[in-house]
């Protein structure tokens, strides 16, 4: 089997390890892994691990899909993954995502599959540390003027911002999940801390905006993130975007051969007659293909061979395409009305 697809899941977080026999070792391709959300906290173990092996196949399709693979699990249940689908609606679901993929289930116990079960639970202990102290956040917002023109009440009332029972400055949302209010001589900390590290990767402007706006909030969010996210490494890392030229409005011919394209391949091996060269023409109506083996790949022996082929068999109201349509037109006109 070319590839081994080695899963695990744990209360936190699926993970997924992509691997190859290579000189008669198993050596890793690919590493990946992802926390699981509050929904998915709340399956049964069989389906947090038909998940993490439904999310890792989609994650390594293009490796997998067309091909014959292991999967190897510590979770024996999914041995008998055919079987006991039936008797779970969400087994079911997740079942019916892998039923284009040919794979065998191998159970491995977790002792042998240490690297896919450190993985799944190290995505789970990393959390982003609180860059603000409940003293710090006090002693700033006292200062603040935003703050102070708000004049927050209490979480009791109705108001947009209220403060909670730290005494500290919140705005209210509807989910219950509400937001500190950062004031101004914070907010760089706050970016930092979730734009900087490592394990952040620096993500962009929406990515950063919206891990941000999950806990803190302030005036012009938006704008000050999209500033600061202008930061050295990210632009050195930036991908340059190439312009892509429009699509243009495609010809339809209306006769067969008004529009012929014409394009040489070889060389190939000399024949008695001593053509090595292909000339093929194609009509896009009728989809007609007509190869001419040809000597060389002279202007001169593409016209002959246009002429003769194509111009007196099917007449000359019909318009030439592709490269050699460059090489003919750059013969003088007396050249050209040789052939």
């Amino acid at each position: 089997m070319p590839y081994i697809l080695t899963t695990d899941a744990s209360k936190e977080a699926i993970a997924a390890i992509l691997s190859q026999v290579q000189d008669g070792k198993v050596r890793p391709i690919a590493y990946a892994s992802r926390q699981l959300n509050t929904a998915e906290q709340n399956y049964k173990v069989s389906e947090q691990e038909m998940l993490a092996l439904v999310w890792a196949t989609r994650y390594f399709r293009c490796y997998l899909y067309g091909k014959r693979f292991l999967v190897r699990t510590d979770h024996a249940a999914l041995t008998y993954l055919q079987k006991f689908a039936d008797h779970n609606s969400r087994l079911l679901r997740l079942s019916l995502k892998l039923s284009e993929l040919d794979f065998v289930v191998e159970h491995r116990a977790g002792s042998k599959i240490g690297h896919a079960d450190a993985l799944s639970r190290h995505v789970g202990a990393i959390t982003n540390p609180d860059p603000l102290s409940r003293e710090s956040i006090q002693q700033e917002q006292s200062k603040d003027a935003f703050c102070r023109r708000e004049n927050p009440g209490t979480c009791n009332c109705k108001s947009e911002y209220f403060l909670n029972s730290d005494d500290v400055m919140n705005r209210r949302q509807q989910n219950g999940k509400h937001q500190l209010v950062v004031p101004q001589t914070l907010i760089q900390d706050v970016i930092r801390e979730n734009h900087d590290p490592k394990y952040m990767e620096h993500p962009g402007i929406k990515g950063t905006y919206s891990l941000i706006s999950l806990n803190y909030w302030w005036p012009k969010m938006r704008e000050t993130i999209q500033q600061y996210v202008r930061c050295d490494p990210c632009q050195r890392r930036k991908e340059s975007r190439e312009m892509i030229a429009p699509f243009g409005d495609v010809e339809e011919p209306t006769f067969p051969f008004e529009v012929t394209s014409m394009d040489i391949t070889g060389p190939y091996p000399t024949t008695p007659r001593g053509n090595k060269y292909l000339l093929t023409v194609i009509g896009p109506l009728r989809k007609c293909v007509e190869t001419f083996p040809i000597p060389d790949h002279r202007a001169e022996t593409y016209a002959r061979v246009y002429s003769s082929q194509i111009v007196t068999p099917h007449g000359s109201r019909f318009d030439l395409v592709h490269e050699p349509k460059q090489r003919i037109c750059h013969l003088s006109s007396k050249e050209r009305a040789k052939y």
